[in-house]
């Protein structure tokens, strides 16, 4: 039979293959690479694709509510609903992040919610209502990570921690109530987290003297802490700590001494500690510390820190001013101190590879942010480029990146 023109056109629209007509596992791997290699705001397109077309809604919300981010409590409402509704979007979720103001209309809603959600294991749950964690104690699901956070500090919470035994990264933001000691108990019992390796606290309201054993903590962060608090978390964490992130808080009785950052690293033993992020917090009457040469030099700072490859110290503007000063005030031909100081860390510390000084702006109406200078490792020493943060330049987005959070390995 001779093939004709028309016959061969209704051949290959009879060969043609329709989108839905395909396996369904195809149908989640392309899914799974549009997810992938696209931002937030570029999938939001597949909202309007489960309502246009139902055959795929199954494939589209196991991604939709992999990760669930929800800021007022109608929308947790919302959420509760859905995934108490269908199975497959409770089993699809794994990382769901909840900030809201009050609590206590979605204590309900979440208590039902909860025992659904079998696959999360990373939980952020802010809530100026305490007893919306309740809800947390008969959760079948296990965390790796848990960040919680509010205004009262839940009663629940030390029973809560003891039923997630498999926690590897815990924060803690409670900021009411602090002086009632009951609050204290979970962080001081970190032998019932064998897993835990990454900790972030505020101090105020959990002093680390509470602390009895250390465990092994490779990432903390301390907001704010006291040179008191720092030396305890050194003497803690001091043997497995790989990135340490701190807001030293200077008062009016601090001394000259405390002036530069690597003051922490007198009389202390870091051997792991990599990364390290200071950001300085002057208070009234501190703020005009003078940058003393004569207490710059810590003659132990290899040993104290010898595997240390990055470091970032974050100052106000009248800090940055100290620093662009001569060493020998009448000699404008003399080295400035910041330069002075950053030679002097490159020569002690020989894997150190990036050490980032970031003078933020003291006004919110200084759209510029402040300036960052940045000395990095080179073949005859070290390189040096100081840029307003404003400027879109791309070795400066990296170097913000560097200042802002801990290296990829070592992120909470």
């Amino acid at each position: 039979m001779v093939l004709t023109r028309r016959r061969a056109h209704a051949q290959a629209l009879q060969q043609r293959k329709h989108f839905l007509n395909l396996p369904p596992e195809l149908h989640r791997e392309i899914f799974e690479y549009v997810t992938e290699f696209s931002t937030w705001r570029e999938r939001t397109w597949f909202n309007s694709l489960v309502t246009l077309c139902k055959a795929l809604q199954y494939d589209i919300e196991v991604l939709l509510y992999r990760e669930v981010i929800i800021t007022r409590c109608r929308s947790v409402v919302t959420f509760c609903r859905a995934v108490a509704k269908r199975n497959h979007r409770a089993t699809a979720v794994e990382r769901l992040l909840i900030y809201v103001a009050g609590g206590i209309s979605i204590k309900d809603h979440i208590s039902r919610a909860f025992p659904v959600l079998t696959r999360l294991t990373y939980l952020q749950l802010h809530a100026t209502e305490a007893r919306v964690f309740e809800a947390l104690l008969d959760a079948p699901f296990r965390l790796t990570r848990l960040h919680a956070g509010g205004d009262c500090y839940p009663a629940c919470f030390d029973e809560i921690l003891k039923n997630q035994p498999g926690l590897t990264s815990l924060a803690v933001e409670f900021i009411g109530e602090k002086k009632v000691p009951e609050m204290r108990r979970d962080i001081s019992q970190l032998e019932n987290l064998p897993r835990l390796r990454s900790l972030s606290v505020r101090t105020d309201d959990f002093p680390l003297t509470c602390i009895k054993s250390g465990c092994n903590i490779t990432n903390l962060t301390l907001l704010p802490a006291s040179h008191e608090d720092i030396k305890q978390a050194f003497a803690l964490f001091g043997s497995t700590l790989e990135s340490f992130t701190v807001t030293r808080g200077f008062w009016a009785g601090c001394t000259t001494a405390c002036f530069w950052p690597t003051s922490i690293f007198r009389d202390v033993r870091l051997p792991n500690l990599r990364y390290i992020k200071i950001n300085d917090c002057y208070f009234l009457g501190s703020q005009h510390l003078p940058a003393n040469m004569d207490y710059m030099v810590i003659s132990s700072l290899h040993e104290a820190c010898p595997a240390l490859r990055a470091f970032v110290w974050i100052f106000d503007y009248v800090v940055w001013d100290q620093l662009h000063t001569h060493i020998q005030a009448d000699n404008p031909h003399s080295q400035l101190k910041c330069v002075e100081y950053a030679q002097w860390m490159f020569d002690c510390l020989s894997k150190l590879e990036d050490l980032v000084a970031w003078a933020v702006s003291d006004t919110l109406k200084d759209e510029s942010g402040g300036v960052i200078q940045h000395y990095g490792r080179s073949c005859d020493g070290y390189s040096m480029c100081a840029l307003p943060i404003g400027e879109s330049d791309v070795d400066l987005r990296q170097i913000r990146s560097l200042a802002l959070s801990p290296h990829t390995e070592f992120s909470v």
